[in-house]
C-alpha cells in the first residue's frame, strides 16, 4: 500500500500539482484538496497565514493542523497523526473530524476577524478507512 501512496504523490508532482504534506504510510491520515471560490479569486495572491485543521465536531482542539500561506492555494495539504498540538491528542483519537479551513490577514488561529476567510468539510469519518481524501473549499468571507 506505501508503494501505492509514492506512485500517487510521484505522479502527481509529475502533473504539477503542489502537495504540502509529510507523506505519512502509517496510522490515520486525510489528504485534503485544498481550493480558493471563484467568488474570492481577487485574493489569490495574498500571502495571508492559512490554517487547515481537523477537530471533532464537538471539541476545541484540533487534533491536526498546517500552516501555509494562501498564495500557495490550490494545493494538496496531507493531516496525519504526526501534525498533533497536544501529543496525547491526534487523529487516532476520534473516529469522526470536521476538516476546517482558516485565512487570517491578522496572523492568529484563534480569533476570527472581519476579512478573514473560511471553509468547512463534511464528517470525515475513519471508521470507512484510515486514510480519507477530501475536498475542502475556501468559500465564506467574515462580514
Amino acid at each position: 500500500m506505501a508503494w501505492l501512496k509514492v506512485g500517487l504523490l510521484a505522479l502527481l508532482m509529475a502533473l504539477g500539482v503542489q502537495v504540502y504534506g509529510d507523506n505519512s504510510a502509517n496510522g490515520r491520515s486525510i489528504l485534503v484538496d485544498l481550493k480558493l471560490d471563484s467568488s474570492l479569486q481577487q485574493y489569490a495572491e495574498k500571502p495571508w497565514i492559512v490554517y487547515v485543521f481537523a477537530r471533532p465536531e464537538d471539541k476545541r482542539v484540533p487534533l491536526a493542523s498546517k500552516k501555509l500561506t494562501l498564495d500557495r492555494v490550490p494545493l494538496l495539504v496531507e493531516l496525519t497523526e504526526k501534525n498533533y498540538l497536544l501529543e496525547n491528542l491526534t487523529l487516532a483519537n476520534a473516529d469522526q473530524v470536521v476538516v476546517y479551513v482558516k485565512v487570517t490577514r491578522h496572523g492568529s488561529p484563534h480569533k476570527t476577524a472581519v476579512g478573514d476567510l473560511l471553509g468547512e468539510s463534511k464528517t470525515v469519518d475513519f471508521g470507512q478507512s484510515p486514510q480519507q481524501r477530501i475536498e475542502l473549499v475556501i468559500d465564506q468571507e467574515v462580514k
